[in-house]
């Protein structure tokens, strides 16, 4: 059974990215051994269900405020969590988590997980960062459109590295509305 770990900023919020991420999860945990990292814990609980079969572990247990400061501090954190836990694929869960996390790489198959429209490349120093960064080492990309897709392949030449996955919705019968 292959152990797979999904690295996230807050597991604890309630975001399209934290939503996704548990369905994620939940969905394989049936079939491997999953591990949320959220790099902060917020609340004692996830915003969303998340299947009892999955760890949730954190790195930090309040949040950091202005992550620039003590950016030193948050890689040697994250690299000190990747080298002492074995994973067999690493997931960073948003193009923000991958210059933290690109440690995971020596040991992992690494997934970068775009979560945001590649057209938005004005959003910040670091997402844009990690979208370099992936395209240089991960071993895929994913992204959310077919025009995300081409658009990150005609940017970084990324041909072979980037799928295109839609994000997965839940099933809700009439009973659980």
């Amino acid at each position: 059974m292959a152990k797979i770990t999904i690295f996230i900023n807050n597991i604890y919020t309630a975001g399209g990215v934290e939503k996704v991420v548990s369905l994620i999860a939940n969905e394989f945990c049936k079939f491997h051994d999953v591990e949320i990292v959220s790099l902060y814990k917020t609340n004692d609980t996830a915003f969303f269900k998340i299947d009892e079969r999955v760890q949730v572990k954190n790195i930090f247990t309040n949040r950091i405020y202005d992550p620039r400061k003590y950016i030193f501090y948050l890689l040697y954190k994250v690299n000190k969590y990747l080298k002492t836990n074995n994973t067999d694929v690493f997931i960073a869960a948003g193009m923000y988590n991958v210059p933290l996390t690109l440690g995971a790489k020596r040991n992992a198959k690494y997934i970068a997980w775009e979560h945001g429209n590649s057209y938005a490349i004005n959003e910040g120093r670091i997402p844009n960062l990690g979208r370099k960064l992936a395209a240089k080492y991960a071993d895929k990309i994913v992204v959310l459109t077919q025009d995300d897709m081409e658009h990150n392949i005609k940017l970084f030449k990324t041909q072979n590295k980037i799928v295109q996955i839609y994000n997965p919705v839940e099933m809700v019968t009439l009973s659980n509305m």
